[in-house]
């Protein structure tokens, strides 16, 4: 009795320890990042909502790296691999269904920015 006892109990304090990472998709063109966390109206996260993002580098912007994401149940990803220093804008477009939102990455201001965004 004691031993399952001491066992319920192990398993109940490891099972927090297993909660999951949010979805992550890397750049690899630095080391800024970006963080969402999408919620509707109601303050609710939203599942399953597309962020995306279109990244030119290298000479004259000719390589173009086209990003996208797709939060998970708790509203939340992240773009990892982010640069420091962009040659052009960078901004993401988040979607779900009818309603969009854009936001603006400047690594200069936050290289390692968290978004809170609200679609309405």
């Amino acid at each position: 009795m004691w031993r399952m006892r001491t066992l319920v109990l192990l398993f109940a304090l490891a099972i927090p320890g297993f909660a999951a990472d949010p979805p992550k998709i890397s750049a690899d063109l630095g080391s800024c990042s970006a963080d969402f966390h999408v919620t509707d109206a109601a303050n609710k996260p939203v599942y399953n909502t597309r962020i995306h993002t279109l990244i030119r580098s290298g000479a004259f912007a000719i390589r173009k790296l086209d990003l996208e994401i797709r939060t998970d149940a708790d509203g939340r990803a992240s773009i990892i691999g982010l640069p420091e220093v962009p040659k052009r804008p960078i901004t993401f477009e988040v979607s779900n269904d009818s309603k969009t939102s854009s936001v603006a990455f400047e690594p200069d201001k936050q290289c390692r920015a968290k978004y809170e965004v609200s679609l309405k």
